[in-house]
C-alpha cells in the first residue's frame, strides 16, 4: 500500500471513530441516564463507546509515529518565522 492511500485509510479511520465515540458518548450521557435501570442498549453502546475509544488511541498513536518526520519539520520551520 503506497504511503498516500495509508495516509487515507488511517484519517478516514480516525475520523469514523471519533464519531463513533463522539455519538455513543453523548447517548450514554445525555438521552439513556433518564430510563430507570442498566438495559441492553445501554450497556451495548458503552461498550461501543469504550472500544472505539481505545481503538482511537492506537490509531492515533499509529498517525503520529508514521508523520513524526512531519511534525519534526514543520516544528522547525515554525521556529523560523
Amino acid at each position: 500500500m503506497n504511503k498516500a492511500k495509508r495516509n487515507f485509510l488511517v484519517d478516514t479511520t480516525l475520523i469514523s471513530l471519533i464519531l463513533v465515540a463522539t455519538i455513543t458518548g453523548l447517548l450514554v450521557w445525555l438521552v439513556f441516564p433518564f430510563h430507570s435501570g442498566r438495559d441492553e442498549l445501554t450497556l451495548l453502546l458503552e461498550d461501543i463507546h469504550k472500544w472505539a475509544s481505545v481503538t482511537l488511541v492506537i490509531v492515533t498513536v499509529y498517525h503520529l509515529v508514521t508523520h513524526w518526520e512531519w511534525y519534526k519539520k514543520t516544528f522547525q520551520n515554525l521556529r523560523r518565522l
